[in-house]
């Protein structure tokens, strides 16, 4: 008999990374387009599911592949903190449809790069690690570490002690070019996030926005702003809530069960911002003394599913301005109060089906309640030239439009009432005329 080929998946595909300029002030788009249609990423930052490795089995990977899939995902972010991913969980995001973003094994710290020895060692693991990950049709790509660039940017502003950026060399010098020789097709960022003059710039490349969860930033304490980054691409924010109850009693003694515990801290990462959340929306004081455990817990993920569905919608409602919004984080390695849409258990918060909801193939989103944004319409493009022709037709009476100008774009008539039956034409110029699509804004959301 004649030998047979080994038997394997096969897939086929294009992939390109599209940054274009927005407007006239630097801004760029950052969008994956996969098979000629660009996609608008939406999914989680994945972290191992154990922090025991020798424990993890492929089921223990295809649960929550699975309830990603259900919650209409289609991205994973591999985070540079963990491990490289198994072919386990590459082959089951094949199949399954889900895109994969893998970092190399750098995070927020520096590494010896002036040490030749361990140099060479990265460069051996990074040349088996590209040639491993680039057989697989889920995969678009890597960045060279989580954060590292924008660490060095931030500890730059506030010693007085300059010192070299530790691990540069290896990102530039040893991984950039690995991946060009061996998996050149494919998109290699030196950091996430990175581009623009900064690393973490809005105007330019990918974005971690963490400014609701930093004394310094405006947005401090405002978590509902947590959506008003302007980065074409955020791949990392995230909000923290309570486990679930039955979850909690699998991992804490029965005397522990009371929000606060000894125990119950040690199995949590939400730290004291997290009463002040229950008191700032509540109006709860001191919620850990004065609130049952399970309305502590349901108060939290209420919380949780709330802002993030606001966020989720929020960028959707901009694409392809922005394109991705990958929560941090999609997994738990342990059983912990966390960020997660499932915890260690795989028991689903609240927020697992806001998500499902928020990331269905078609949404309708308000940001906030006017009636008069109940409308129905229909909208027709016709390019002359450098301008369009936007034609908005009613079926229903809407009062005080306000087309809103976004960079690059202007109107000849933005004021105006739809009425039934009465085309209204608005001539839309400017520098990114060809893309403009309609949104509308009452006078009442404009106030």
């Amino acid at each position: 008999l004649r030998p047979q080929p080994p038997c394997g998946r096969h897939g086929a595909r294009s992939l390109t990374l599209r940054q274009e300029p927005i407007g006239d002030k630097g801004d760029k788009t950052f969008t994956f387009v996969l098979n000629g249609k660009p996609v608008f990423a939406k999914g989680g930052n994945w972290v191992p599911v154990d922090q025991i490795i020798g424990r993890i089995t492929k089921e223990r990977y295809e649960t929550p592949i699975r309830r990603a899939i259900d919650m209409n995902m289609n991205m994973f972010r591999v985070w540079g903190g963990g491990f490289y991913e198994s072919d386990v969980f590459m082959d089951l995001c094949d199949r399954m449809g889900m895109l994969v973003w893998h970092d190399f094994m750098f995070a927020c710290s520096y590494y010896p790069d002036y040490d030749e020895e361990f140099v060479e060692s990265v460069r051996r693991e990074a040349i088996y690690q590209v040639k491993n990950k680039r057989g697989h049709a889920c995969f678009i790509g890597w960045s060279g570490n989580n954060e590292n660039y924008s660490m060095y940017e931030g500890h730059m502003k506030y010693v007085e002690d300059k010192f070299p950026f530790y691990g540069k060399r290896i990102y530039e010098e040893v991984l950039a070019p690995v991946c060009a020789e061996y998996d050149p097709e494919r998109p290699f960022r030196l950091s996430s996030p990175y581009g623009g003059d900064g690393a973490d710039d809005i105007r330019e490349g990918d974005q971690h926005f963490w400014g609701v969860y930093h004394d310094f930033h405006e947005f401090y304490g405002d978590y509902f702003r947590i959506a008003d980054s302007k980065a074409s691409f955020v791949s990392e924010f995230g909000m923290i809530a309570p486990m679930n109850l039955e979850s909690l009693k699998k991992c804490c003694d029965e005397d522990q069960w009371y929000p606060q515990s000894e125990q119950c801290k040690f199995h949590s990462n939400i730290g004291d911002n997290f009463e002040q959340e229950l008191t700032q929306y509540f109006g709860v004081d001191e919620p850990c003394k004065n609130v049952p455990l399970d309305q502590y817990i349901l108060m939290g993920q209420t919380i949780q599913a709330e802002v993030i569905r606001y966020a989720f919608e929020k960028y959707r409602s901009e694409k392809y301005l922005c394109s991705s919004t990958l929560f941090w984080m999609y997994s738990d390695c342990y059983p912990t109060s966390g960020w997660c849409f499932v915890d260690y258990y795989y028991n689903k918060k609240p927020l697992y089906y806001y998500t499902k909801r928020a990331f269905a193939p078609v949404g309708i989103f308000f940001n906030g309640y006017n009636p008069n944004t109940l409308k129905e319409y229909r909208e027709t493009y016709e390019q002359n030239g450098d301008t369009v022709t936007l034609t908005l037709t009613a079926d229903r009476y809407v009062w005080l439009c306000h087309l809103p100008h976004d960079e690059g774009i202007f109107f000849d008539n933005n004021d105006f009432d739809l009425v039934p039956g009465e085309p209204v034409q608005v001539t839309v110029s400017g520098s990114a005329a060809k893309d403009y699509r309609f949104r509308c804004l009452t006078m009442n959301d404009c106030l």
